[in-house]
Protein backbone atom coordinates (compact mmCIF):
# COMPACT_ATOMS: atom_id res chain seq x y z
CA UNK A 1 0.00 0.00 0.00
CA UNK A 2 2.83 2.37 0.89
CA UNK A 3 4.55 1.53 -2.39
CA UNK A 4 1.42 2.48 -4.36
CA UNK A 5 1.13 5.77 -2.47
CA UNK A 6 4.79 6.62 -3.13
CA UNK A 7 4.43 5.71 -6.80
CA UNK A 8 1.35 7.91 -7.25
CA UNK A 9 3.06 10.77 -5.40
CA UNK A 10 6.19 10.53 -7.59
CA UNK A 11 4.16 10.36 -10.80
CA UNK A 12 2.11 13.38 -9.70
CA UNK A 13 5.27 15.28 -8.86
CA UNK A 14 6.85 14.56 -12.24
CA UNK A 15 3.69 15.48 -14.14
CA UNK A 16 3.45 18.76 -12.22
CA UNK A 17 7.13 19.50 -12.93
CA UNK A 18 6.67 18.80 -16.65
CA UNK A 19 3.61 21.04 -16.72
CA UNK A 20 5.43 23.91 -15.02
CA UNK A 21 8.48 23.59 -17.25
CA UNK A 22 6.50 23.52 -20.49
CA UNK A 23 3.90 26.11 -19.50
CA UNK A 24 4.22 29.20 -21.65
CA UNK A 25 4.40 32.40 -19.73
CA UNK A 26 2.85 35.61 -20.93
CA UNK A 27 2.68 39.29 -20.12
CA UNK A 28 -0.78 40.44 -19.09
CA UNK A 29 -2.38 42.99 -21.44
CA UNK A 30 -2.47 45.76 -18.82
CA UNK A 31 1.22 45.25 -18.02
CA UNK A 32 2.11 45.08 -21.74
CA UNK A 33 0.50 48.48 -22.33
CA UNK A 34 2.52 49.95 -19.46
CA UNK A 35 5.75 48.44 -20.84
CA UNK A 36 5.03 49.75 -24.34
CA UNK A 37 4.39 53.21 -22.92
CA UNK A 38 7.71 53.07 -21.07
CA UNK A 39 9.50 52.04 -24.25
CA UNK A 40 7.80 54.82 -26.22
CA UNK A 41 8.72 57.39 -23.56
CA UNK A 42 12.40 56.83 -24.36
CA UNK A 43 11.81 58.78 -27.59
CA UNK A 44 12.57 61.94 -25.59
CA UNK A 45 16.16 60.76 -25.13
CA UNK A 46 19.05 61.00 -27.56
CA UNK A 47 18.79 58.16 -30.12
CA UNK A 48 21.64 56.05 -28.72
CA UNK A 49 20.40 56.48 -25.17
CA UNK A 50 16.85 55.69 -26.33
CA UNK A 51 18.02 52.39 -27.81
CA UNK A 52 19.88 51.47 -24.63
CA UNK A 53 16.97 52.33 -22.34
CA UNK A 54 14.23 50.73 -24.45
CA UNK A 55 16.29 47.54 -24.68
CA UNK A 56 16.76 47.60 -20.89
CA UNK A 57 12.98 47.91 -20.41
CA UNK A 58 12.35 44.98 -22.77
CA UNK A 59 14.92 42.71 -21.11
CA UNK A 60 13.66 43.59 -17.64
CA UNK A 61 10.11 42.73 -18.71
CA UNK A 62 11.16 39.38 -20.17
CA UNK A 63 13.11 38.63 -17.00
CA UNK A 64 10.06 39.33 -14.84
CA UNK A 65 7.81 37.31 -17.15
CA UNK A 66 10.07 34.27 -17.02
CA UNK A 67 10.90 34.72 -13.35
CA UNK A 68 14.58 34.33 -14.17
CA UNK A 69 17.63 36.52 -14.06
CA UNK A 70 20.18 36.03 -16.80
CA UNK A 71 22.02 38.10 -19.34
CA UNK A 72 19.95 39.73 -22.06
CA UNK A 73 20.93 37.32 -24.84
CA UNK A 74 19.96 34.26 -22.81
CA UNK A 75 16.60 35.76 -21.82
CA UNK A 76 15.79 36.88 -25.36
CA UNK A 77 16.84 33.49 -26.71
CA UNK A 78 14.25 31.82 -24.45
CA UNK A 79 11.42 33.80 -26.06
CA UNK A 80 12.72 34.33 -29.59
CA UNK A 81 10.92 31.34 -31.13
CA UNK A 82 7.60 32.91 -30.08
CA UNK A 83 8.25 36.14 -31.99
CA UNK A 84 7.00 37.17 -35.40
CA UNK A 85 9.88 39.66 -35.65
CA UNK A 86 12.72 37.54 -34.32
CA UNK A 87 15.34 38.71 -36.84
CA UNK A 88 14.61 42.38 -36.23
CA UNK A 89 14.73 41.88 -32.47
CA UNK A 90 18.19 40.31 -32.74
CA UNK A 91 19.32 43.10 -35.11
CA UNK A 92 18.48 45.77 -32.55
CA UNK A 93 19.91 43.68 -29.71
CA UNK A 94 23.23 43.59 -31.59
CA UNK A 95 22.95 47.32 -32.31
CA UNK A 96 22.38 47.91 -28.59
CA UNK A 97 25.55 45.95 -27.83
CA UNK A 98 27.49 48.07 -30.31
CA UNK A 99 26.09 51.26 -28.77
CA UNK A 100 27.05 50.06 -25.29
CA UNK A 101 30.55 48.82 -26.11
CA UNK A 102 31.89 50.76 -29.10
CA UNK A 103 33.16 54.22 -28.34
CA UNK A 104 32.21 55.99 -31.58
CA UNK A 105 28.99 54.13 -32.37
CA UNK A 106 25.95 56.36 -32.87
CA UNK A 107 22.33 55.42 -33.50
CA UNK A 108 20.28 57.48 -35.92
CA UNK A 109 16.89 58.89 -34.98
CA UNK A 110 15.28 56.55 -37.53
CA UNK A 111 17.04 53.46 -36.18
CA UNK A 112 16.10 54.34 -32.60
CA UNK A 113 12.48 54.77 -33.70
CA UNK A 114 12.50 51.39 -35.49
CA UNK A 115 14.10 49.71 -32.48
CA UNK A 116 11.41 51.07 -30.16
CA UNK A 117 8.71 49.74 -32.49
CA UNK A 118 10.37 46.32 -32.71
CA UNK A 119 10.70 46.11 -28.93
CA UNK A 120 7.04 47.10 -28.49
CA UNK A 121 6.09 44.42 -31.03
CA UNK A 122 8.06 41.85 -29.02
CA UNK A 123 6.04 42.79 -25.94
CA UNK A 124 2.82 42.43 -27.92
CA UNK A 125 3.94 38.98 -29.14
CA UNK A 126 4.37 37.96 -25.51
CA UNK A 127 1.02 39.32 -24.42
CA UNK A 128 -1.77 37.01 -23.35
CA UNK A 129 -4.77 37.63 -25.60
Amino acid sequence: MLLIFISITLISFFLAAIYLLTKKKYIEAKQAKKICNQIQATNKLAPTHSLLESHKILVSSVSQMLGKKANAAKLLNKISSRLSNEKEMWRYHRMRNQAAHELDFNVSVTEAQKARQVFKDVVQNLTKN
